[in-house]
């Protein structure tokens, strides 16, 4: 699994592996597909249209944009 440190900001269509760890005040994209098994850090910013795949980990404090699509064993 990746890690990425704090205040990453990825570009709309990014894709991120499973187990993927993105740090606190991450801003993600439109478009983003995050693998399962990701764990996001407390601030994250989700823009419109974000896939969330089984088993994600979301942090306090996440703002999530329009048309989020969350698969089953998404916790907050």
């Amino acid at each position: 699994g990746t890690t990425l440190g704090d205040g990453i900001i990825l570009g709309d269509g990014t894709t991120l592996g499973d187990g993927t760890t993105l740090g606190d005040g991450t801003t993600l994209g439109d478009g983003i597909i995050l693998g399962d098994g990701t764990t996001l850090g407390d601030g994250i910013i989700l823009g419109d249209g974000i896939i969330l795949g089984d088993g994600i980990i979301l942090g306090d404090g996440i703002i999530l944009g329009e048309d989020i699509i969350m698969e089953e064993g998404v916790s907050m």
